[in-house]
Order: C-alpha cells, then sequence, then structure tokens
C-alpha cells in the first residue's frame, strides 16, 4: 500500500515500531490535529499492546470515521493502515449482493489465515444501497458476524461511512466498531492552510490569496476545492486565460457549488433582474451594517432551481453563542424581502426560504432561549398543541416587529441599498472588496 501523497487534503507518512511512534514529514501534516493524535494514539495501542496490557487494557477491535463525504476519510483510514503496517485488506461495494456478501465472507477468511491483519470496509453506509429501508441489512449484519467470530483473532477492522445514522447501532457496541472518530469539514484556519498547500504549483492570479479563496469556500470540504480549482482552469483557458482569475473562480464555484446558471441564463425580463439585485443588495446592506468583514460575495445569477440570487455571510465562531448575533442574523435574512417591497411597493414573492429560516430563528428565540419570558419554555415534559400553538404565534408576532425594524434600518441606508443594487446589474456578481469599495 502507498503512502497518500503531499497535495492531498491529508498528507501522512506515519510509521510506528515497538516502543513508540516515530513521524516522519510531519510538518506536511495538515490540519486535524485532534484527529491525528486520535489515530497515533490507537497505532500506538495496536502496534505496542503489551504495554497497554499491563494496564489492563482491552485490544482495540474497530474504528468507525464518519463525517461528510470529500473530507479524507479514506486517506485518514489507509494512512492509519500504513502506519501499523499489518497486512492489509480493502473493501469498497463493486459486487451485486450476493457475490458482494460472498466476498465480504472471503476477504475475513482471508485476513484471519493472515494475522495480523487489517481490514477497511470503504463506505460502508454504501454497501446496503439497493435496499436502504432495511433496518437490518444483510451486508452488515455479516460484518457483524464475523467480527464476533473472529474477535479472538489479531485483525483490526476500519471502517468509513458518510451517515453514521446509517449503521446500526449494534455494531457501534463494545467489541465491534467501538472506537468511533467524526471527521468534520476543515475549519477556517486547516482549510487555509490546506489551501495554500494545494494552489501552491498553480497558475493562479496574484489578488487570489488562500484567505480569499477561504472565504469563499467556507464550509466546504477539499473534494469540493480541488473541483472547483479544475473547473476554474476549464473556464480560464476557455476564455484565452494563462492563469486562474477571480472571475474565473468564482464562476466555477458559483457553477459547481450551486449549479448557477452563467453562461446559458436570459432573464424574463429586466424588471425580475432588478427586483434580484435589489432583493440581494437588501441582505448586502443588513450585513454591511452589522459586520461587514463577514461579507464574502452577492451573485445574482439563479441557480437551476430558485430565480433569486445568492449572497454569502461568513458566520462568526461564537455564532451559536451569542443570541445579539442570531438576531442580526433574523434581521439579515429578512431584509431582502424588505428591499424589495420598498423599492417597488409590491409583495417579494421569492423570499420563502429566507421566511422560513427566519421562523426557524424566532421559534428557537422564544422556546428555547425564552426572550420572551418562561411562558413559552418548550420541553420534552411541556409538548401540548397548545404551546405550540402559543410559540408559533408569538414567534410570528416577533418576526412582524423584526420585520418593521429592518425596513426602518433600510430607510435610513436606503443609499447603500441603490449602489449595491445598480452594481449589481452592471457586473451580477460583487465580493468583499468591491462591496467595501462602494459603500465606504
Amino acid at each position: 500500500m502507498s503512502v497518500p501523497k503531499k497535495g492531498h487534503c491529508l498528507f501522512y507518512n506515519l510509521f510506528c515500531k515497538k516502543g513508540g511512534i516515530i513521524l516522519e514529514n510531519f510538518a506536511n501534516i495538515i490540519g486535524y490535529e485532534n484527529e491525528k493524535k486520535q489515530l497515533m494514539q490507537i497505532c500506538d495501542v495496536i502496534k505496542n499492546f503489551e504495554r497497554y496490557a499491563k494496564l489492563g487494557v482491552k485490544k482495540i477491535r474497530g474504528l468507525l470515521l464518519h463525517g461528510p463525504m470529500g473530507v479524507g476519510k479514506t486517506l485518514m483510514a489507509t494512512s492509519l493502515m500504513q502506519a501499523i503496517g499489518h497486512q492489509s485488506y480493502i473493501v469498497r461495494k463493486d459486487k451485486i449482493k450476493e457475490e458482494f456478501i460472498t466476498y465480504i465472507e472471503d476477504i475475513f477468511e482471508t485476513a484471519k489465515e493472515n494475522t495480523p491483519s487489517i481490514i477497511l470496509f470503504d463506505d460502508m453506509d454504501k454497501f446496503f444501497s439497493e435496499d436502504n429501508q432495511r433496518r437490518n441489512p444483510e451486508e452488515l449484519i455479516m460484518i457483524q458476524s464475523y467480527m464476533d467470530q473472529f474477535k479472538d483473532k489479531d485483525i483490526f477492522i476500519i471502517a468509513t461511512a458518510n451517515v453514521l445514522r446509517d449503521i446500526p447501532t449494534t455494531l457501534l457496541r463494545a467489541g465491534r466498531f467501538e472506537k468511533i472518530i467524526k471527521i468534520n469539514r476543515p475549519n477556517r484556519k486547516d482549510a487555509i492552510q490546506l489551501i495554500e498547500n494545494y494552489i501552491q504549483n498553480k497558475p493562479i492570479a496574484k489578488d487570489i490569496t488562500p484567505q480569499w479563496i477561504g472565504n469563499i469556500m467556507d464550509g466546504s470540504s477539499c473534494a469540493e476545492l480541488e473541483g472547483i480549482l479544475n473547473e476554474a482552469g476549464i473556464y480560464a483557458v476557455f476564455h484565452h486565460e494563462d492563469q486562474i482569475s477571480r472571475d474565473s473562480f468564482l464562476k466555477a464555484f458559483l457553477m459547481k457549488k450551486f449549479n448557477v446558471k452563467i453562461n446559458d441564463f436570459n432573464w424574463e425580463s429586466y424588471l425580475h433582474k432588478q427586483k434580484v439585485a435589489y432583493h440581494e443588495a437588501g441582505h448586502i446592506a443588513i450585513a454591511y451594517i452589522f459586520n461587514p468583514k463577514n461579507i464574502v460575495f452577492v451573485s445574482i445569477f439563479p441557480n437551476q432551481n430558485e430565480t433569486r440570487g445568492i449572497t454569502k455571510i461568513l458566520e462568526d465562531e461564537d455564532y451559536n453563542f451569542s443570541y445579539q448575533k442570531m438576531y442580526e442574523d433574523a434581521l439579515y435574512t429578512l431584509a431582502g424581502k424588505a428591499a424589495v417591497e420598498m423599492k417597488f411597493n409590491e409583495i417579494d414573492v421569492g423570499a420563502t426560504s429566507d421566511l422560513e429560516q427566519t421562523s426557524f430563528l424566532t421559534q428557537r428565540f422564544i422556546k428555547n432561549y425564552v426572550v420572551h419570558g418562561f411562558d413559552y419554555l418548550e420541553s420534552e415534559y411541556i409538548d401540548s398543541r397548545e404551546n405550540v400553538d402559543k410559540i408559533v404565534k408569538e414567534a410570528n408576532k416577533m418576526i412582524g416587529e423584526m420585520y418593521d425594524e429592518v425596513k426602518s434600518i433600510l430607510f435610513q441606508h436606503w443609499d447603500k441599498v441603490e449602489k449595491v443594487a445598480n452594481e449589481l446589474l452592471k457586473r451580477n456578481i460583487l465580493v468583499y472588496d468591491d462591496i467595501v469599495s462602494l459603500l465606504q
């Protein structure tokens, strides 16, 4: 098995030996510090078990890595296998059900004959996709049965999965996949380090920095970054550019991430385009007033399913711990609808998702944070229909009050709405630098 190469989302070159772990090229390990420590600990337990056995520690039988697609779960798993150094077998679903079940049996038997050994079940939650409504799919029952049958053999089982809830809880018990590690998308700090490594040999325009890409790609996986950079390269070459520009990257991002129709979209009317521009300008105006540094970009290009544009605003890392920031977020979400209705004096029919998001936030304010008093507190012991109706009614009243507040703020700063909307009508996409330059 080869070691993952530098330039992938995660680069590991871990080698274990009796008495400790030797880490070569440790500086090339990018991000995921906590996850790396857990993997190194597992490696040490397996390679140097006699030291742990003295304290009565039991052998680790199984490890499950789960998390979104494209975050490097398979790279982590194969790197751990390389670090441990045992005979390894990788199982992926590439056969019909009956053949695949037989294949699982054969892999376990082969691993038993070549202990110490490791089996990796990659994308295990896809093993039973043909009938994913079953509570106990036969493929996973087979894995569970053999894990129990061979529990006294020196076989270490690793699995990766995108969705943990698709794995039966019986597989997550002691003696099976007892070690479970969630692999999230990279945080902002890790993402910037990954981006620096990934773009270092690519022809990128000077005004594209890792920080800029990191803001645009916030919440995305490494695999998505790779796909978007490739798409940006295609777009740049097709338009006779010798490097990837901001414009190429942004359009590639919108096309890949949001299915935005950039090349083949015609507006129904100029009035429709105006309404979209003012809707997005309303969002940007409120975001600029409250926290301008978190603005990333705004686009009036619609995606395949919507007729509205896209505005990307970063969340502060303490967002989920600040009522004030959540409240400002609710105002920001209502601002698109308010701007359209203030400008055109008619109901904005394109704000359904905004209203749903605001409703979700305000109901949380009422029932979880009791901002209007403990009469609205909701818990597992207070779940009457009457109480739910009371919470919804109070939340809707709060939305109405916030909507009036948003319109008042926009009225005082209407020049910002006009400037952003007019510029969007000309350019279709604006990034942070454009907006700050426009509104300063």
